[in-house]
């Protein structure tokens, strides 16, 4: 009989074999995992930050922007256009040609430039209803080249432009333009203050032989062209703050360079003009440098580049009466000035640039007969001056 025991017992060690060799494949092999394996990103792009940069205002806050600029600009010409009107001036039996002007109060006046009607026969207004009516001058001003006329009539919705203060101009400041150039009623043009304080030439001459000037003259580069002279230059709110007078060009045109008298003067002058036909202004009667320059500066010995340098005083007339004294000419020395004048530096307590700042402070503070104090620089010391101011001759 056969012994179960033993071969039990081999078959158990042959499956114990068995089995330690499968597990020794199945260490050798390599392990799954359910970790999915890492994918390879795409080198990144660097982002280029500029030094300083300014955070941009979405596109969305620039449109409202420019389209609230736009409101503005459209709101203000329905506002204001009717106050400005088309001047046509006529000779006996034609058309002499156009400018511009604005109504200045309830009184059917209107403000224009001098040289604008000055050889008018016959004036006509048109307004921007395209109502007409005949005009007249009732007063002119030569010196700041104004004009005031009186409409036979003003149709219904034309309104007298309100005025700001001339004085407040600011270089950079944004201004309107509203005219009639070449003939093409109510046109507007927008651009900005360039300048303040420039100088026009008078349309009449000095009793010593010069020009008189109009002061505060404010330059802009709005497109002022033959035809928008006498019409309004006015302030982001539609105040006036100037007349439109001149342009500087080459050819005739616009060339950026545009000028107005400051609306101050306007303010002054009108009221005078529509009661007297005339405007008087206080006189001192003097001549002087418009600037002085390092090298007049040297020449003349003088202390400081600043003031109004006198070259000669109006026998008999308010500055030769308080003694002002003004340079003499020295034998051969042509048109240059001589040594030994007074040195204004100041006039009522109001520092002196140049010869402008004098003329600007007459025309706006002050009345024929009224005293004022020059503060003078003479032969070295400085010292006050009295002086009762004379009618313009």
């Amino acid at each position: 009989m056969k012994n179960l025991r033993t071969g039990g017992s081999l078959r158990w060690l042959c499956l114990v074999v068995v089995m330690l060799s499968l597990l020794a494949i199945a260490c050798l092999s390599p392990v799954a995992t359910t970790t999915p394996p890492p994918t390879q990103s795409a080198p990144s792009t660097p982002t280029l930050v500029p030094e300083r940069s300014q955070p941009q205002p979405p596109v969305s806050e620039v449109m409202i922007t420019s389209d609230a600029e736009e409101a503005l600009l459209i709101d203000l010409y329905e506002r204001v256009n009717p106050g400005v009107v088309h001047l046509r001036v006529y000779d006996a039996s034609s058309l002499l040609g156009s400018g511009s002007g604005f109504l200045f109060d309830n009184e059917r006046h209107i403000v224009t430039n001098n040289h604008v009607v000055e050889a008018a026969v016959k004036i006509e207004v048109v307004f921007s209803d395209m109502s007409r009516s005949w005009a007249r001058v009732v007063g002119f001003d030569l010196d700041a080249d104004l004009a005031v006329l009186q409409a036979d009539r003003v149709p219904d919705g034309a309104f007298p432009l309100e005025l700001g203060d001339s004085e407040a101009a600011r270089v950079g400041q944004r201004v309107i333009a509203i005219g009639n150039p070449f003939g093409l009623q109510g046109t507007m043009t927008v651009g900005i203050i360039s300048g303040i304080g420039r100088r026009l030439d008078s349309q009449r001459s000095t009793v010593e032989g010069g020009t008189y000037s109009n002061p505060g003259i404010i330059q802009t580069d709005a497109a002022i062209n033959p035809g928008n002279s006498g019409g309004p230059l006015m302030d982001s709110n539609g105040k006036v703050i100037g007349i439109n007078t001149a342009i500087r060009s080459l050819s005739g045109s616009n060339s950026g360079v545009g000028f107005a008298a400051p609306v101050n003067t306007v303010r002054k002058l009108v009221p005078h003009l529509i009661r007297d036909g005339k405007y008087t202004y206080a006189w001192m009667g003097i001549s002087g440098l418009q600037e002085i320059n390092l090298q007049t500066m040297e020449e003349l010995g003088l202390s400081r580049s600043t003031g109004v340098y006198v070259t000669a005083v109006t026998s008999g007339g308010p500055a030769a009466n308080a003694g002002l004294r003004a340079g003499t000419m020295p034998s051969g020395s042509g048109l240059r000035p001589g040594r030994g004048g007074d040195l204004i530096v100041a006039i009522d307590g109001n520092p002196l640039i140049d010869f402008g700042d004098l003329v600007s402070y007459l025309v706006a503070k002050t009345e024929p007969g009224q005293e004022v104090v020059l503060t003078i620089i003479r032969d070295g010391s400085t010292m006050d001056l009295s002086l009762t101011l004379g009618e313009r001759p």
